[in-house]
């Protein structure tokens, strides 16, 4: 349950623009998310994926208002997608992805070895970190690696992962950019946020995706060497 008595529907789709669904699919199926009235009255819907597939299990309220989704996902860097795979082949990640009350992304995570994990429920501990549960199958891959700590047992294998309250350690995430619609030639603010530290030298970069959204070859529109959290002033060109 959402606010003022809304509801927030979740699972996955592969469907492209059609009926209820007003954003095409990433690749395959994504997290699909509609939020309704009390009533049962869409409101909007949104969708987070990569050019693979992203299966949505488990989603929850957090501390703060918002909401955590999580599931699994076989895609790389690409789309909504800012981490590739552990393995860099089409097996299965834990992926999780931070939205608002509004279905605005925050930021997304993906914990994995080089095997297959699929997570199935995600549960928010009193630190305000997250507890992951799922399914990880080391058969061919008994050592540690990845997000992996502990051995395989040469069978598939609960995995309990915990986070912090930011996911992991250390993290960036943009609020929501106002106006949604830009035109070449104006002049844009992205703000950044987040958790962690960093030093001399490090320089924050806003891009551009392609058309469909990739962020294979981005192009930079502005950047700024900070050692803190802040703003960032660019032009669409």
């Amino acid at each position: 349950e959402a606010d003022n008595g809304d509801f927030l529907l979740a699972g996955s789709s592969n469907s492209g623009i059609s009926g209820d669904k007003t954003q095409s699919s990433r690749g395959g199926y994504d997290y699909w998310l509609v939020k309704t009235n009390a009533t049962g009255n869409k409101l909007y819907d949104s969708r987070f994926g990569g050019s693979g597939n992203e299966f949505l299990t488990d989603v929850i309220r957090t501390s703060d208002g918002r909401f955590m989704l999580a599931g699994y996902s076989l895609s790389n860097l690409e789309g909504d997608k800012t981490q590739d795979q552990r393995d860099g082949v089409a097996r299965a990640d834990y992926w999780i992805v931070k939205i608002d009350t509004n279905c605005f992304k925050q930021y997304d995570l993906r914990f994995g070895s080089w095997a297959y994990d699929e997570c199935f429920a995600i549960e928010q501990t009193s630190d305000g970190g997250f507890l992951l549960g799922g399914y990880c199958d080391l058969t061919d891959l008994t050592d540690p690696n990845g997000d992996i700590t502990d051995h395989g047992y040469e069978e598939g294998d609960y995995c309990i992962i915990k986070t912090d309250g930011g996911g992991t350690g250390d993290y960036i995430v943009t609020p929501i950019v106002t106006p949604l619609t830009y035109w070449p030639g104006d002049s844009i603010t992205i703000r950044y946020e987040g958790s962690g530290t960093f030093s001399d030298g490090n320089v924050f970069t806003v891009q551009l995706s392609d058309e469909q959204g990739s962020f294979t070859s981005p192009l930079d529109i502005g950047s700024i060497s900070s050692k803190q959290f802040g703003e960032i002033s660019a032009i669409i060109p």
